[in-house]
């Protein structure tokens, strides 16, 4: 045997020998476990019933978060600060990172498995460069508005290893635009459960109560934001000029710092309009509500899904739907006048009729074993890499390597 042939044959020895040596003696230690690209508050808030389960199970997992995530999950620690600035209110959702910070995550993360969600030129980038390193993809879809082609989260059909949806209206949608039925895992939405559970420990009386709303009729307004946000929720305001004895209260998205929506109800002259407190949750003012209005907001699903009265007020030059929507099992307006006209008749649910789904649909323990799949899937060649892993020490490799060889 040459020299050359020899020191090969030496090497991949060291290499395989650690690799059964260290699958013995650290099993657990060895799944390095997957790395969260999150962006959105959606996807992760929807995702962090999937966190729980892998503390619970004593599994490694890590957070790469941007923008309004960041802020949820920075103080958790799992969350991998690197240094990367996105801020969560100027950063235009396309914009990608700069080709050095993009080479300083890959240097400092080496994980066994990506699940990214689907919403932003920063997740698509990662996936795509973690993908041509060999790690498998797998992405999270947490909106029900079935993907159209001309979004962004399209990128990932052709990127993911699996793509997770929260209902068949989306799963229908991706493998329409190209995903083969092998790769689409239907999930369910953990946001949901925890909403549902939430409610079911409410006392509806005791928060209207806290929250000061005695008689009067309550809408709740949920917040968002984009492009055509601002001319949507102006909207809103011009079409409660005639209300009378309703209380509205919105509810800031988190990526708002409320600054549009007080212009413009400073400038408008709009009384009947105050801001719900960041102490009050989102799930508790919904529960008092009567009536929850909003753009595109994700709490419109979950609204419904407990049993609320559901409006969509959006533009007319809109393309967005929701599965809802379609099936007409909530209403939607596109003016002013057509907002003001349903206030006019709507009425409001007696107490007797709320119902709440009692069904727990176990999304994110579906989600957790999903993923399980691909953490047993991990290949055993990057097992040395320095990030999500403790080495063996090179004294026991060799000293191994040594008996065999004699």
């Amino acid at each position: 045997m040459s020299e050359i042939k020899h020191s090969k044959y030496i090497s991949q020895l060291v290499c395989d020998t650690a690799v059964l040596l260290y699958e013995h003696m650290h099993e657990k230690a060895l799944r390095r476990g997957p790395l969260f690209v999150l962006y959105d508050a959606g996807e992760t808030l929807a995702l962090e019933p999937v966190f729980a389960f892998f503390r619970e199970n004593g599994l490694p997992f890590r957070l790469l978060a941007f923008g309004t995530a960041e802020t949820l999950v920075k103080d958790y620690p799992e969350f991998l600060g690197l240094g990367i600035q996105v801020d969560r209110l100027s950063w235009p959702r396309e914009q990608e990172l700069d080709s050095d910070q993009v080479e300083h995550l890959l240097t400092h993360c080496h994980p066994t498995f990506l699940v990214s969600g689907m919403v932003s030129g920063i997740q698509r980038q990662l996936a795509e460069k973690f993908r041509a390193q060999g790690v498998p993809v797998v992405a999270y879809y947490d909106s029900f508005s079935p993907l159209k082609a001309n979004e962004l989260g399209v990128h990932f059909l052709d990127l993911a290893d699996q793509i997770l949806v929260p209902s068949e209206e989306v799963a229908e949608s991706v493998r329409r635009l190209g995903a083969e039925e092998e790769r689409v895992e239907l999930v369910g939405q953990p946001t949901l459960d925890g909403w549902l559970q939430s409610v079911q420990n409410m006392n509806r009386s005791e928060v209207r109560k806290n929250l000061g709303v005695l008689t009067e009729q309550l809408i709740l307004y949920a917040g968002g934001y984009g492009r055509d946000y601002e001319e949507a929720f102006e909207m809103f305001c011009l079409g409660l000029a005639n209300i009378q004895e309703i209380r509205v209260i919105v509810a800031l998205h988190p990526k708002s710092n409320g600054k549009i929506e007080k212009g413009i109800i400073d400038r408008l002259g709009i009384s009947c309009i105050e801001f719900l407190s960041r102490e009050v949750s989102t799930v508790e003012a919904v529960c008092a509500a009567d009536l929850i209005v909003t753009q595109r907001s994700s709490v419109g699903v979950q609204a419904h899904f407990i049993g609320r009265d559901v409006l969509y007020v959006d533009l007319e030059k809109t393309h967005y739907s929701n599965s809802l929507i379609e099936s007409k099992q909530v209403d939607r307006v596109l003016s002013a006048e057509a907002l003001d006209h349903y206030l006019f008749t709507w009425k409001p649910k007696n107490e007797s009729a709320y119902k709440i789904s009692r069904e727990t649909l176990g999304s994110a323990k579906k989600i957790y074993h999903c993923l399980q799949k691909w953490d047993k899937r991990r290949s055993s060649h990057n097992f040395l890499k320095k990030d999500f892993c403790v080495q063996p020490e090179p004294g026991i490799v060799l000293s191994i390597v040594s008996k065999k060889m004699k």
